[in-house]
């Protein structure tokens, strides 16, 4: 067991959707993103997987926990449709403002920590633009 600390990476992912099969389809995606980070040496903030079967869940709740364990991460990525998804896109705005890097891949999440200059690291903020 290494003794080095790891990162923790917030996932940034749809989490609302119309129907079951595609809210399912959208928890997968996170995990698919979680399990990668996992390989890649972080630590990742899965919330899509944590609350897949509370279905009384408020909007208000939801948002205030992801706000909260959000801020606690050391970096945050995004998911594929991220940017249909106005949650997403507050809580990437939110990270920003709370100075927690945002980044669109994996490999520039490891660049980033790694001190990698050779892959230029995109935020997904700037995709908002």
């Amino acid at each position: 067991m290494s003794s080095s600390m790891m990162n923790a990476v917030f996932i940034i992912a749809p989490f609302n959707a119309h129907s079951i099969a595609m809210r399912e389809a959208q928890i997968r995606n996170a995990e698919a993103c979680a399990a990668a980070l996992w390989v890649a040496g972080f630590a990742p903030i899965c919330i899509q997987a944590q609350l897949r079967f509370i279905s009384e869940l408020q909007d208000d709740m939801y948002h205030d926990g992801a706000k909260e364990l959000l801020r606690r991460c050391d970096a945050a990525i995004v998911v594929e449709w991220w940017k249909q998804d106005v949650n997403c896109i507050s809580q990437v705005m939110f990270a920003k403002e709370s100075g927690v890097k945002t980044f669109i891949s994996i490999s520039a999440v490891s660049a980033y920590f790694n001190d990698d200059n050779t892959i230029v690291s995109k935020y997904a903020w700037e995709d908002l633009k």
